[in-house]
């Protein structure tokens, strides 16, 4: 029983630290979150897409819903004074992204779903990447 309560202690005072650095106004804090995000959607999708094939209606609402409010998250952390091409460019993907979940949701296209999983994956992938420079050069 106590290795049990060491290793939730552990795993408490883990998640504490992770907490602290993504909620951290930093560079590498805000990379970390949007990175997170979009992988977040992204499983949500696969949730989704596989829902619509077993036509299980209320994972599908649910994942659905989820990646649709995480895509109005990651539009509202959109900050376009850096480079307002680019910030344009997110939007544009991410409106995308919402018009076609709402598509897929209404006529459970699962190609549809799997547009919007292609859409953001490239986005992960860099994201990711600046993470990892981001963290070789603070090392």
């Amino acid at each position: 029983m106590t290795n049990l309560k060491s290793i939730q202690a552990y795993q408490q005072q883990n998640r504490q630290v992770y907490r602290e650095e993504l909620t951290e106004d930093t560079p590498l804090g805000r990379v970390k979150m949007v990175r997170l995000v979009l992988g977040r959607a992204i499983q949500e999708l696969s949730l989704a897409h596989h829902a619509v094939k077993s036509n299980q209606t209320g994972l599908k609402l649910s994942s659905i819903a989820s990646a649709y409010a995480l895509i109005e998250s990651l539009i509202a952390a959109i900050d376009p004074k850096p480079s307002p091409a680019l910030a344009e460019q997110l939007f544009g993907v991410y409106e995308y992204c919402l018009f076609t979940l709402t598509k897929a949701n209404l006529e459970n296209d699962q190609d549809a779903i799997e547009g919007v999983m292609e859409a953001l994956k490239p986005l992960y992938e860099a994201w990711t990447q600046i993470e990892k420079e981001l963290l070789l050069a603070a090392a």
